[in-house]
């Protein structure tokens, strides 16, 4: 995972079951377009697979990052920026699941102050998997194997 900072964390080792919106809302202290530190990184959105996930069919998760300009909970201040859909075969523990360059807002798109996560969840339910999801600084560049795979050197 990449460098993270408890207040930048829309979830946290969290069960995802059923369509949701991320347990904590990241307030930015002030509408701006955010995406690179004052180093030219860019600011990493990620979803990482705490736990196994498990369902009785083929469900489909798709995590969107949406913002909005005030916090009045209304679904139409909300944009969506980003999202992605993973099968139950990419839903991998101990994996980053999802990792992009926070991205910038959309053209004529209000200038956010909120960010969310929603996570929906198609042909589900789930009946396993936890995410820690969040906004951080660096890249989780290792390659994780399965247990019991090797590699030639080369």
């Amino acid at each position: 995972m990449p460098i993270i900072d408890s207040q930048n964390l829309f979830d946290e080792s969290v069960a995802i079951t059923t369509t949701r919106d991320s347990t904590n809302i990241i307030d930015l202290k002030a509408g701006a377009d955010y995406g690179v530190d004052g180093e030219n990184n860019p600011v990493k959105l990620f979803v990482y697979g705490d736990k196994a996930w498990t369902s009785g069919g083929t469900p489909t998760l798709t995590v969107s990052i949406q913002g909005a300009p005030d916090s009045s909970g209304s679904p139409g201040t909300y944009t969506e920026y980003a999202s992605v859909t993973l099968t139950l075969a990419e839903l991998v523990a101990n994996y980053v699941l999802w990792q992009i360059d926070l991205p910038r807002r959309h053209a004529g798109a209000a200038v956010p102050r909120f960010l969310k996560l929603v996570y929906t969840v198609a042909s589900g339910p789930f009946t396993g998997g936890k995410v820690t999801a969040g906004l951080g600084l660096g890249v989780d560049a290792n390659h994780a194997y399965p247990p019991g795979v090797s590699t030639t050197s080369i």
